[in-house]
């Protein structure tokens, strides 16, 4: 590790260097000249700590996991963690829906799939609601989701 902030540290000064010949160069030709020359001075620069052994790339520093049963659990939990959101999301435009029609939900709960060809249909919709507002409340979500097939599932709201 100590090997990588050297040649870091060399790479920036060397820039430094570099970008202040280049401000006060006199001519062109001398510009490429000393281009060339600090090039090579770069190229040593980071290339000599890993000829002397100072930076190392064997297995402990970098640990990369490969097979595939890492892979299919990384996927499974990215769709999974997608799934999630995107249901969240439909639940708040659900709730703006109904707030925009006078009707205040306590809980919504939206169950989707994502096909794949990445379109999504809702499955289900379970609906926290006052008793009263259920059956409006299926009609508004029939109608402003027309063209989709879900259930909607109305528990009482507590406390009403």
């Amino acid at each position: 590790m100590e090997g990588f902030r050297l040649a870091a540290g060399v790479a920036c000064f060397i820039g430094i260097v570099i970008a202040l010949v280049d401000a006060l160069a006199p001519s062109e030709k001398f510009k490429k000249q000393l281009k060339v020359m600090f090039a090579v001075i770069f190229m040593l620069a980071v290339i000599t700590p890993i000829a002397d052994g100072s930076i190392d790339f064997s297995g402990d520093t970098i640990a990369a996991y490969a097979d595939t049963d890492y892979l299919a659990a990384s996927k499974a939990a990215g769709e999974s963690y997608l799934e999630t959101s995107i249901g969240r999301n439909i639940s708040r435009n659900i709730d703006e829906l109904l707030k925009a029609e006078n009707i205040y939900a306590q809980k919504i709960e939206t169950s989707i799939n994502i096909l794949d060809n990445g379109s999504i249909d809702i499955t289900v919709i379970d609906l926290t609601v006052d008793e009263k507002e259920a059956d409006r409340a299926s009609e508004i979500l029939s109608e402003k989701l027309s063209g989709e097939e879900f259930t909607v599932n109305i528990f009482a709201q507590q406390g009403m």
